[in-house]
């Protein structure tokens, strides 16, 4: 393309370092430098994830990416939707352009790629017994007691560590 110009063109960004799984983030970006003017452009792709306008209109939606929807500005504003929990990181690329309104002499133009992690939200829930037989059901002190019960947890730990305490009295 004649008259475009690469150069560390400026992109400003406030994609999140780690997202939390189906979080919808305001994105806010813009372009600066690179020729005089206001007008320009950007688009941006990512490999998880999905985008909404977040109600404006001077941005669109394709697919996996968002774009300006017309060339006469130099911020733009969306939503960005992380994926569903376990999608591990996502790989963003945002191409930025400043243009000053004359075709394509004299624009300029910029890359960037960042990567995005997933935040892993641990949970452990407390495991349950049920089915708890004492015996013998009526025991002395001399008998020698005995118990059984069903483990279970929710989150598939398995039973260790367990102690069980007898009392007198």
């Amino acid at each position: 393309v004649t008259g475009v110009q690469t150069c560390a063109l400026p992109i400003s960004e406030n994609f999140p370092s780690s997202y939390t799984a189906g979080q919808t983030y305001s994105i806010q970006l813009s372009v600066s430098g690179g020729t005089s003017g206001t007008h320009g452009g950007f688009n941006v792709e990512v490999d998880k994830g999905t985008f909404a306008t977040g109600g404006s209109s001077s941005v669109k939606v394709s697919g996996k990416s968002i774009t300006h929807s017309n060339a006469a500005n130099r911020a733009w504003s969306f939503d960005w939707t992380a994926p569903s929990a376990g999608s591990g990181t996502v790989n963003v690329d945002i191409a930025g352009m400043t243009a000053n309104g004359y075709g394509n002499s004299g624009d300029a133009w910029s890359t960037m790629s960042l990567t995005i992690t997933e935040t892993v939200v641990v949970t452990n829930n407390p495991p349950s017994v049920s089915n708890v037989q004492l015996t013998p059901s009526i025991a002395t002190s001399l008998d020698d007691l005995t118990l059984a019960y069903t483990y279970s947890d929710q989150d598939g730990d398995l039973e260790t560590g367990t102690s069980i305490h007898w009392f007198k009295n």
